[in-house]
């Protein structure tokens, strides 16, 4: 296909390159006309060449490609380089074919032979209406958007849809002026026609909309049909927004009426955010304590399964924790993550196996805390002491004799 063929890089461009190239990657463009197709290349300056260059994009009608490049944002095309170098990558010298347009737009240099060809002769493009490609297509379909071009509108399928009602029509050359001023969007068109407001209002209202999605789309329960997010968005503003989020959050769990504006919009907010916080919190307390004492109840279940397989010798013994709370303890005491990173759900769950290696003559203080793997063949991989210290090879040679009873127990009970 003629798009992925290797093609000579016209002069003028060559020539506008080397006069405009600096440190800072540029971007230009060239109109093939036997296409049409759009040739996009990157360059920059160089010490010794003076610059260097490389085509990275062409579009057409059926298809688009990119090579030596990615998409960064709608500041436009970023270039791939090597790590630490300043030069093209060489790696990446194959062309790519990209589904849809990446909708960025760079300077076509021979923009104006475009309308050479009787065909587009009469058409109303100007740069700044975006992708030429993309334009063209609707152009050659809908040849009537060379109006809504002249009004500083940039087409779209449901722009020319739209314009079949002769009301929007009418709508859009009587805001011929603001339209000239500046470019608006199809949907902020549609927006302000379908709500009788001038366009500037229309974007900037839809502008705050947007702003307010963005900033509340994790919230729960923020979808609430009914429910007006710019609304909210502001009073969170207005209150402290990360104050009013643990509000709402804590409003939703305890399953107020989000719909009832004394719940939403509380007219002395600081009091009750901290009413609703506090039974959040007490809410949460409970549910917590209840996860305990299942929790703990799963626990004792499997100690006592494997209490045959405890041991002690002359100096040291090993006990199992029987309560979620033994394990904070132990963690708090001995400085390390056994009472916060979920190995009670893990003994609970009969996925590990913890206990906790203690001296004979002070059995009630923590001293060494031991992990048993049980998925598969029992395996013993943790053995830390304060502050996830190693232990002596006293401790090493017990640990594993407990271990050895751990798969006597399991056996006995297969």
């Amino acid at each position: 296909m003629r798009i992925l063929s290797k093609l000579p890089t016209p002069r003028e461009i060559l020539n506008c390159m080397r006069k405009t190239a600096d440190n800072h990657t540029g971007y230009i463009s060239w109109l093939d006309m036997k296409g049409p197709m759009v040739r996009t290349w990157g360059f920059h300056k160089t010490k010794k060449a003076g610059f260097e260059y490389v085509e990275v994009m062409r579009e057409s009608f059926s298809m688009i490609v990119s090579k030596n490049i990615y998409f960064n944002g709608m500041a436009g095309y970023s270039v791939v380089y090597e790590s630490r170098q300043k030069e093209w990558t060489q790696n990446i010298n194959y062309w790519d074919i990209i589904d849809k347009p990446l909708g960025v737009f760079t300077g076509i240099l021979n923009l104006e032979d475009l309308f050479k060809e009787q065909k587009y002769k009469y058409c109303a493009y100007k740069p700044h209406l975006g992708n030429l490609i993309e334009y063209l297509k609707i152009y050659l379909e809908h040849p009537e958007i060379e109006h809504l071009a002249k009004l500083n509108i940039k087409p779209s399928k449901s722009i020319v849809k739209k314009c079949q009602d002769k009301q929007f029509c009418r709508f859009l050359f009587e805001h011929k002026d603001e339209l000239m001023k500046s470019i608006y969007t199809p949907s902020e068109l549609l927006f302000a026609y379908k709500n009788n407001m001038n366009l500037q209002t229309a974007s900037h209202t839809l502008y705050i909309k947007r702003v307010a999605e963005k900033d509340t789309r994790e919230w729960t329960n923020i979808k609430t049909p009914g429910l007006d997010r710019v609304r909210l968005h502001e009073f969170a503003y207005q209150e402290g927004f990360s104050r009013y989020r643990d509000y709402w959050e804590a409003i939703n769990a305890l399953g107020y009426d989000i719909l009832d504006t004394k719940n939403t919009y509380p007219k002395d907010f600081e009091r009750m955010h901290d009413l609703r916080i506090d039974e959040y919190e007490s809410m949460k307390a409970k549910i917590n304590a209840k996860k305990q004492r299942q929790f703990s109840k799963q626990i004792e279940k499997v100690a006592k399964k494997y209490e045959p397989a405890l041991i002690e010798n002359e100096n040291l013994c090993v006990i199992f924790p029987k309560k979620v709370m033994d394990f904070k303890r132990e963690g708090k005491e001995l400085h390390h993550c056994v009472g916060k990173m979920g190995y009670d759900k893990k003994m609970a769950e009969e996925r590990s196996l913890i206990a906790f290696i203690r001296k004979k003559d002070s059995i009630e203080t923590p001293y060494v805390t031991a992990e048993i793997v049980l998925q598969g063949s029992p395996a013993l991989t943790q053995l830390y002491g304060d502050h996830d210290s190693k232990p002596d090879k006293e401790v090493f040679v017990f640990a594993n004799e407990f271990l050895n009873q751990i798969k006597k127990v399991r056996k006995a009970k297969a």
